[in-house]
Formats: structure tokens, C-alpha cells, sequence
């Protein structure tokens, strides 16, 4: 028989409530509790329970009721591994006050066959319930905006869960291995699911998606039993409703996405490298991180004119209203009104060996040129501004490369294992250069900084693997001859020369 996952609404869940915290009022709170008082000492939280002597009896079971106070002042959560590993524990009543579950909370309560989350909780953390084997069906209300990684975990026997009205998020891996799950209709306002958060549900085999969501996470739905069924792979290709899962990386030539799908999951066509054109629909609205990272035999990208929101002029797929260059490919002209290069635009594009970035380019985002590494010509433009972590890492072909004078710092990895890399001109402005900045440059031997020594010193370099980078030559900027002895340089028709 299928398990049904329906919404509860306000009135209903209210009155589940209602019934949990009648039962937490009429009666004492659970004996052995461990309170520790929070940071801001306005309450307090259970942070363990002493183990009983009674809970050796193999038929004990322990109903667990938090009061709602403690010393005068308020139980606001429950602690990171509170009731880690508490067998007995068949029951939990949580009143109004608490606000949180941490971290491994009921982990491995084995006991624990049902639990249906207050609306005054607004976090559940990494594991709260993981390992819950007994744990058949579960309630989570829509208050409910932070959640961690792998929450219901290994809940092998999960067959039942509630959404309440307005929940939003499914975690990573929150579902993971709950092989008891046959089917879930996933309710509209839920915006994003997590990377493998029902992978491992090896009899999930029917799956229902609401038309808003923006984001599915990798892996979400791999190692299900609709994964594993080779009849629902079209062309190497997964879909699920109107969203494209993933492509295997034996998918070639050109591929056109099917029309009406609204979304493409994160890594999507990861390492299709055989794959030399896509095409997209009029219907699509969401594209997932890194979707085509490492699609080195990318040659062409296409879009329907009648997409409201993307277009591919000079085989660039560009966000028509942020003007942000979201993928590229070896034969891309970056359109002249782009303001931005997307994260992982032309991840591991490596066949890309020039690009020329328009005079508009304000921003470049992480790892967006990462692993081009026969990019040997690249120009910064004049009014970029910033330099997202990873945009030029692996990047070997690049011997030099100037900084322009709005990006004040350096982010973390930007030029990582630019083994060639031999020559860098930096701006007067620059105050930090972060960590693994340069990391991995071995030829890095000169510095052509547009300040004087005094603005040199006030320059942070951060990490001990900016090693080339410290011990390189240090020339200052001298539009005429120096009057000092000293390390200094100018330029003769554009051309960085030193004096």
C-alpha cells in the first residue's frame, strides 16, 4: 500500500498541537534532565539526560515531557546529542517554549515511532533525528526555516510525512536511506530540496514536484527505485516532472532540453564532455550550481527566443534582466551589456584559450574560469570591481595578469595552481591578499604594485601558502625616472618595463 504525504493544515495542525501541549500542562516533567543555561542567560536548554536505573528493564519506555521552564526562566531548546543514543524513548511532548532541536538531539532513539514538531520550532540541526529506526511517521510544521543536514537519516522505517502549511525547505540529505518511503507528492511553497535528500530510498518510486522550486541539490532523488528504473532515462537523460535531473556522461552531440521543463538540477551534466550543444525551452526559469561543469566539448548555446528570462546571444547563456553571464563554452563572445560572469560559468572549459571580458564587467563570480587551463590571453577590464574565490584557479596557460584599480582585495584560492603564472600587476588600493590566494604558483617571481612603498606595507597577506607570492620581487610604479635607488617600474606604450 502506498504512503500518503499530505499538507496539514492550520486548523489541523493547531489542534495536534493543541492535544501535545494538554498532555505536557496535565502532567511532571520527565525526571534525569540536564539543564545548561544559554549564552545570553535569558534560559535554558536540555543538554542531557542522566541515564536511570530502570531503563535496563527491556520492556521500560520512557515518555519525554519538557517543561516549559526552568529556575524561572524558559527551556528554549533542545542540546546537541541531549537524548543521543536513548533507546527507551518512545514519546516526546515539547511545550510553546522551545524554539530549537539541535544538532543529533534524538539520534539514534530507536524507540521513537512518532514526533510531530511544534510550530514554535524554527530549527532542526544537522542529524536531530538520524538513526530513528523506529520512527514511522513524522510531522514537520511550516515555522520551521533552518534545517540541517541528513535530519531523518536512516529512518528506515519513515513511511508517513506531514508537510504543515508554508514549510519551504527539504535539507540535504534529510531523507537519505528512509526505505520505507514508496511515494511523496512534495507540496507547493517548498523552494528547495537539498543534495541527496531522498537519495538511498531504494523503493521511492513515485515522486510528486511543486512547480516553484528553485533549487534541487545533487544526488537529491539517486539510488531511488524511480532512478534505478531504466525506462524513466530518456536519451541518457532523468526527468521528474517538468525538472531535468541528470544526464549520464555517455550523453553526446547536441542536446535539447525538453519543452516545458522549468528547472535543471545542480550538476546536472557534470563532465558530459561529449556533449557539444545545448539547447533550452521558452519554459525554462532555473538553472542548478556547476549544472554543466566540466562540459569541456561545449560548442554551442542555444535558448528559445521566447524564454522570458534567458537568451544566448554569442553562445553565451545570459540572464536577460541581472545581465549575468550564467554559462559559456570554447566558442562564446561575451555580449557587450554583461555586467557579470556567474559562478562556475566556464568551469572547466578547458578548451577555452582567450577571452575577451566587455568594458561593462563589474563582477566575476567563484570559480568562474576554474580549470580553463589553456587560457593564456585575458584581459581584467578597467571597471571590474570584484573576484569571486577559485575564478582563475588552474588556470595554467596564464603568465601574467593585471588587477584592476576598483578590486581592493584578493579573495581566498583566486589564482590557485596557476603554475605559470609569472607576473602579476597589482593596484594601488589593494589592502588584502587572502589565503591560497596564490597558492601553487611556482613562477611567480615579480610584482608590479601602481603604489609606493609606504601603501606596500599597509597590504595584508594572509596564509603561509602565499609563499612565491611573499618572497617575489616587489617593483613600485614610477611614471618618471626614480631619484632613489630602489625597485621601480613604469610603463612605455602600455607595456610594464622596469626602470
Amino acid at each position: 500500500m502506498k504512503r500518503k504525504f499530505w499538507i496539514l493544515g492550520a486548523a489541523a495542525l493547531a489542534g495536534v498541537m493543541a492535544a501535545g501541549m494538554l498532555a505536557a500542562c496535565g502532567s511532571r516533567q520527565t525526571e534525569g534532565l540536564e539543564y545548561t543555561q544559554t549564552e545570553d542567560e535569558r534560559g535554558y536548554f536540555i543538554s542531557k539526560i542522566v541515564m536511570l536505573e530502570h531503563e535496563e528493564d527491556p520492556d521500560y519506555r520512557l515518555e519525554v515531557r519538557i517543561p516549559e521552564s526552568y529556575e524561572g526562566k524558559p527551556v528554549v531548546g533542545i542540546g546537541d546529542g541531549a537524548f543521543l543514543g536513548k533507546t527507551k524513548i518512545s514519546n516526546v511532548i515539547i511545550p510553546e517554549s522551545v524554539t530549537y532541536i539541535g544538532a543529533s538531539a534524538f539520534s539514534g532513539c530507536t524507540g521513537l515511532t512518532e514526533f510531530t514538531v511544534p510550530e514554535t520550532i524554527t530549527s532542526l540541526g544537522d542529524g536531530a533525528f538520524s538513526g530513528c529506526t523506529g520512527l514511522e511517521s513524522v510531522t514537520l510544521s511550516g515555522s520551521i526555516t533552518e534545517v540541517g543536514s541528513g535530519v531523518f537519516e536512516g529512518c528506515s522505517k519513515l513511511a508517513e510525512v506531514n508537510f504543515g502549511e508554508g514549510y519551504t525547505v527539504i535539507g540535504d540529505g534529510m531523507f537519505k536511506s528512509c526505505n520505507a518511503l514508496d511515494a511523496i507528492d512534495i507540496p507547493e511553497g517548498v523552494t528547495e530540496i537539498g543534495a541527496d535528500a531522498f537519495s538511498g530510498c531504494m523503493y521511492l518510486a513515485e515522486i510528486g514536484l511543486p512547480a516553484g522550486l528553485v533549487r534541487i541539490g545533487e544526488g537529491a532523488f539517486e539510488n531511488t527505485y524511480y532512478y534505478n528504473q531504466r525506462g524513466n532515462w530518456t536519451q541518457s537523460v532523468l526527468y521528474i516532472g517538468d525538472y531535468l535531473i541528470e544526464a549520464t556522461e555517455t550523453l553526446g552531440g547536441s542536446y535539447t532540453v525538453t519543452d516545458g521543463t522549468i528547472g535543471i538540477a545542480d550538476k546536472a551534466f557534470e563532465a558530459c564532455a561529449l556533449m557539444t550543444g545545448v539547447s533550452f525551452p521558452a519554459s525554462l526559469r532555473e538553472i542548478g550550481l556547476f549544472a554543466f561543469a566540466d562540459c569541456n566539448g561545449l560548442e554551442h548555446i542555444g535558448v528559445a527566443a521566447e524564454n522570458a528570462r534567458f537568451s544566448a546571444e554569442g553562445d553565451c547563456l545570459v540572464d536577460r534582466t541581472s545581465h549575468t553571464l550564467l554559462l559559456g563554452c570554447k566558442n562564446s563572445v561575451i555580449p557587450a551589456d554583461v555586467t557579470a560572469i556567474g559562478d562556475h560559468a566556464f568551469f572547466g572549459c578547458t578548451d577555452l584559450g582567450a577571452a575577451q571580458l566587455p568594458a561593462s564587467l563589474v563582477s566575476i563570480g567563484q570559480a568562474a574560469f576554474y580549470g580553463c587551463e589553456n587560457l593564456g590571453e585575458l584581459t581584467l577590464p578597467a571597471g571590474l570591481q570584484s573576484i569571486g574565490s577559485f575564478a582563475f584557479a588552474r588556470c595554467g596557460a596564464l603568465e601574467e595578469i593585471e588587477i584592476p584599480a576598483a578590486v581592493t582585495e584578493i579573495p581566498q584560492d583566486a589564482f590557485l595552481d596557476c603554475g605559470n603564472l609569472q607576473t602579476v600587476i597589482l593596484p594601488a588600493g589593494l589592502t588584502i591578499v587572502h589565503e591560497n590566494a596564490f597558492a601553487g604558483c611556482y613562477q611567480l617571481s615579480t610584482l608590479l604594485f601602481r603604489g609606493d612603498e609606504a601603501a606596500w606595507k599597509n597590504v595584508s597577506v594572509r596564509g603561509d601558502e602565499n609563499v612565491t607570492f611573499s618572497e617575489a620581487d616587489v617593483y613600485f610604479f614610477s611614471a618618471g625616472a626614480p631619484a632613489a635607488d630602489g625597485n621601480f617600474w613604469h610603463e612605455e606604450g602600455g607595456v610594464p618595463a622596469i626602470w
